[in-house]
């Protein structure tokens, strides 16, 4: 009988903790940012992909990931650790992008101190 009971709650505590499992919620892996004219302060340090959309982007800092952004002008005078995917009419690197540049757009004007990887 003991057994029988003991089963039963063990049963019981581990249905439990699977559907508690089944059900938590999974972590955001973007920063996402919209709005007019939008600037990241060279002081500042953006620790996953970045989501941007607005009339002017200015990005002085860090992005430790993907920077996926769409402007009527984007400039990137910090550092992009991922890959740059951009839409907008002007496209200007003037930082380093670690990874690839994809745009579309009317121009993109790579300065001459720019790195792109």
């Amino acid at each position: 009988m003991l057994s029988k009971t003991f089963t039963r709650i063990l049963g019981s505590t581990a249905l439990i903790i699977v559907l508690l499992l089944s059900v938590a919620t999974p972590a955001l892996a973007f920063d996402g940012r919209g709005g007019g004219d939008i600037t990241i302060p060279a002081s500042e340090v953006v620790n996953d992909d970045l989501y941007i959309s607005g009339q002017a982007v200015v990005v002085d800092g860090t992005v430790k990931g993907d920077l996926v952004v769409f402007a009527q002008t984007v400039t990137v005078n910090g550092t992009v650790e991922g890959d740059l995917l951009g839409a907008g009419r002007d496209i200007i690197v003037n930082g380093t992008i670690g990874g690839a540049v994809r745009i579309a757009g009317a121009a993109l004007d790579v300065g001459e101190i720019a790195s792109i990887g």
